[in-house]
């Protein structure tokens, strides 16, 4: 019995560092290279599994919306082995995999390297902010040269440092102690984003700041309109006009948006249950002469909602959106009571999906590797804080 045990215990601890620093490594990289957090998911998330494996640990592990993740791979799959093109559709469905990443993150996250994980992300996101600074300076502001920062798009720069500014308002809002770190975190992302000349991030950042002043103090909505037309006044031309665009009807982008989801919405209307399987938009567009060339150009439905009907059907769509329902109404339930030092934590996660479902509404933000695999680990935090912490009772 020993000689079966002992060689088990003594590889535990070198398991646990490396899904220690696999966790540190997502923090550090998420901003920075796709590779490298992915190779970092991969391997905490192996280890995660032959540590569980030899403890016979798997009746502890943590599952939360594990049904509504399960529900949803499963229309996925369904999607593509329908889809006349299994192949197509392959990568779309693999894609779909980074799920792990939540499950592996509530799971190891624990109470001693939990604020130090968030510590390296704030730190990594103020160092890309940095250099979208530099790239602002050098460079200048303007449709032709947005910021795009450590990423390969602008779009996804502007999407992974939204969801770590609205972490960075939380900890100020609801922490007992101010932090100028995060102060300096949320000032230079803000900075940052605007930059970026990204609409749909500047929404998410606005929809989950409304949310944290609303849990905090409701009286203080109030001074948002204000807020926000001091930033407008203060930044430049470029990030002026592209505000402006926003609440303009006629805008050349948003009607090439209502162009692709009219065309998305006729493509539903053929596929209904379970959709034409990932990247069928590729090979569908030509049934539909009136959105054709849109279709092909563009490909991508610009709308999380839209894009997920087209490919995985109203039953793909209803468990994805399903997997957020319960995801609310579990930090609801699970939140910790007024003066808890953990309830930033609990509601910047909150605000972070918020602004990654609004921005969601003008871009596919789900499909976009970098942006959702952070959105997952962020995800995992309040879980992991439930599961270390039996004192804080539901209310």
């Amino acid at each position: 019995m020993n000689s079966k045990v002992l060689p088990i215990n003594r590889y535990l601890p070198i398991l646990d560092n490396a899904i220690k620093f696999s966790l540190l490594g997502v923090a550090a990289f998420s901003l920075f290279s796709i590779s490298l957090t992915q190779i970092c998911v991969v391997v905490g998330a192996l280890c995660w599994i032959i540590k569980v494996s030899a403890t016979r640990g798997w009746g502890n592990a943590e599952s939360p919306l594990g049904y509504s993740f399960l529900f949803f791979f499963g229309a996925c799959v369904l999607a593509v082995l329908f889809s006349g093109d299994i192949m197509h559709g392959l990568p779309g469905l693999k894609k779909m995999l980074l799920a792990v990443v939540f499950f592996w993150a509530v799971n190891c996250i624990d109470i001693k390297n939990q604020n130090l994980i968030l510590k390296v992300l704030f730190t990594s996101s103020l160092i890309a902010a940095s250099y979208g600074f530099y790239q602002a300076i050098s460079a200048g502001i303007s449709e032709g040269s947005r910021v795009d920062g450590t990423m390969s798009i602008y779009m996804t720069f502007a999407g992974v440092l939204m969801l770590v500014l609205l972490m960075a308002l939380s900890r100020l809002l609801f922490y007992s102690t101010k932090d100028p770190f995060a102060i300096a975190v949320l000032v230079s992302l803000t900075a940052c984003i605007f930059f970026t000349l990204t609409r749909q991030a500047w929404l998410g950042v606005l929809m989950g700041a409304i949310f944290l002043i609303f849990v905090r103090e409701k009286k203080l909505l109030l001074a948002v309109p204000f807020i926000v037309a001091i930033a407008i006044a203060l930044s430049p031309v470029a990030v002026k006009e592209r505000v402006y665009s926003m609440v303009n009807l006629k805008d050349r982008t948003l009607g090439i948006r209502m162009q692709l989801w009219a065309g998305g919405w006729e493509i539903i209307k053929d596929n209904p249950l379970i959709g034409c399987g990932f990247k069928c938009v590729d090979r569908e567009f030509s049934k539909y002469p009136e959105h054709a060339e849109i279709l092909k150009r563009y490909k991508g439905l610009h709308n999380n909602f839209i894009q997920l009907a087209v490919d995985v059907g109203v039953l793909g769509l209803a468990a994805w959106m399903s997997i957020w329902v319960l995801f609310f109404l579990e930090i609801y339930r699970r939140k910790p009571p007024p003066g808890d030092e953990t309830r930033w934590i609990y509601f910047g996660s909150a605000a972070a999906a918020i602004g990654f479902l609004s921005g969601g509404f003008f871009e596919v933000n789900f499909y976009d590797s970098e942006v959702i695999m952070l959105m997952y680990f962020l995800m995992a935090m309040p879980f992991a804080i439930k599961k270390l912490n039996p004192k804080i009772s539901p209310s």
